[in-house]
């Protein structure tokens, strides 16, 4: 949207920033469509307006940078804590400061890559004590096409929405930053987040084999009111 947005602006923008914002933007598409596997047409529109300017070099820098040390010790602390739902899994990692809330999502990428589960659930608590916040942070992944993870959210927050393959909600905690325990209330966070996205899933494929079903029997029913015409 950004870089549509930018296209269709009449303003003067140097070479050298239009250069800085195209090459964000282009590893920003590279980012959510998982390297141009899942493109959709505005993708692509933008992609042909950004490449122009794009710094290729500087953005092969970037895809090519391994993991960082943060990074890591998230995803070895998610793996872990590994509960096995059917053919989902969830990885409660414990507390993350803010400035490392992006790996919740680096790391879901992650166990992705190298699971054989149909969707995977990456979570957090995020603490900002500079602004006295703290909220739970779930990073959804999936290779099941027909999977809606924007549905599945939906059905547990309004803060936060998904697009096929990922998406993420978030879940304000800021009455639980005075908790004496944070052990404690961790466990409780941990356990309800994953028994919430177990019903999740069993909601989701429930609804999946009615729509099926449905589906089936409308066309059975069409036919034989033809077939009696």
């Amino acid at each position: 949207m950004v870089a549509l947005i930018v296209k269709n602006m009449d303003i003067d923008i140097s070479r050298r920033d239009m250069a800085s914002m195209a090459t964000a933007l282009t590893f920003g598409i590279q980012t959510d469509t998982d390297k141009y596997n899942y493109m959709t047409p505005l993708d692509v529109e933008a992609l042909r307006f950004l490449l122009k300017f794009t710094d290729r070099t500087t953005l092969r820098g970037i895809t090519s940078m391994p993991p960082s040390p943060e990074t890591l010790l998230y995803y070895n602390k998610a793996k872990e804590n590994e509960v096995v739902y059917k053919d989902w899994a969830f990885y409660g990692i414990g507390y993350i400061d803010n400035l490392n809330r992006d790996t919740i999502a680096i790391a879901a990428d992650m166990i992705l890559k190298n699971s054989e589960h149909k969707a995977v659930a990456v979570f957090a608590l995020i603490e900002n004590l500079k602004k006295g916040e703290m909220y739970l942070d779930v990073s959804l992944r999936s290779n099941n096409r027909s999977l809606d993870l924007n549905k599945l959210i939906k059905r547990n927050t309004p803060d936060g929405g998904g697009r096929k393959y990922k998406g993420a909600y978030q879940v304000k905690m800021n009455y639980f930053l005075n908790a004496p325990d944070k052990d404690a209330l961790w466990s409780v966070v941990e356990a309800t987040t994953i028994e919430a996205l177990r019903k999740s899933r069993d909601t989701l494929y429930i609804t999946g084999i009615e729509g099926i079903f449905d589906n089936v029997r409308d066309r059975i029913v069409s036919f034989l009111k033809k077939d009696s015409e």
